[in-house]
């Protein structure tokens, strides 16, 4: 996730919310909230779009970064300045998996009838499963606290499977 400046303008009853590293991603709501949630949404279309006609994403600035940015200067004058998460695609790496035949061959079919790729189901599906409603349902931990750095570049998962002693094994009878 990336964080992306929000400028939120309006009064109550109407709310407009736009992207400064984004130009021309709006948004509106009747309260900040809805305008904020419909920002989100509006952002993630606008990315994808872009990324489906091969339009290079902007580099994204931080507060200090846009407010120096004299083009911005009246923008900030009377808005609320917010910062939404967005999920922009990072480089790809490889990586070797093991996983069963039979589902590998279910995968490469869904994939094939979607028009993606292995690689792109795949990471679909495991985008949605860290960020849906079954990951929060599964788990009283909070999102955010699911994953701890171990200081090497990898994730652990907190709910890992529990060690099970070993088996004592009894002597022999001669």
């Amino acid at each position: 996730m990336v964080a992306v400046v929000a400028l939120v303008h309006g009064a109550p009853g109407a709310y407009g919310i736009s992207f400064p590293d984004f130009q021309g991603c709006i948004a509106g709501g009747r309260t900040v909230d809805e305008a904020l949630r419909r920002g989100r949404d509006a952002l993630d279309f606008h990315v994808e779009s872009m990324i489906e006609v091969g339009e290079a994403l902007p580099k994204v600035r931080d507060i200090a970064e846009i407010r120096a940015d004299p083009e911005f200067a009246d923008d900030f004058a009377d808005a609320l300045v917010a910062i939404v998460d967005a999920d922009l695609p990072a480089k790809a790496v490889r990586v070797n998996i093991s996983i069963d035949e039979r589902l590998l061959e279910r995968i490469d079919r869904a994939a094939e009838s979607t028009g993606e790729t292995r690689s792109g189901f795949i990471a679909a599906a495991a985008r949605e499963r860290l960020t849906g409603p079954a990951m929060a349902e599964a788990s009283p931990v909070p999102a955010a606290q699911r994953f701890e750095d171990t200081g090497a570049g990898a994730y652990e998962h907190q709910k890992a499977k529990p060690v099970r002693p070993k088996k004592k094994r009894r002597a022999r009878r001669r």
